[in-house]
């Protein structure tokens, strides 16, 4: 992750990207498909 922001710290812009993408991670297998 690169952070680049004049409005905010390196820190704080890392912590807020790390968050961020913590919640796209899936973590439950996929269902079986209904159509096999």
């Amino acid at each position: 992750i690169e952070h680049e922001d004049a409005l905010m710290s390196i820190e704080e812009g890392l912590t807020k990207a790390i968050d961020f993408l913590t919640d796209a991670i899936i973590e439950e297998k996929p269902a079986t498909p209904w159509w096999v």
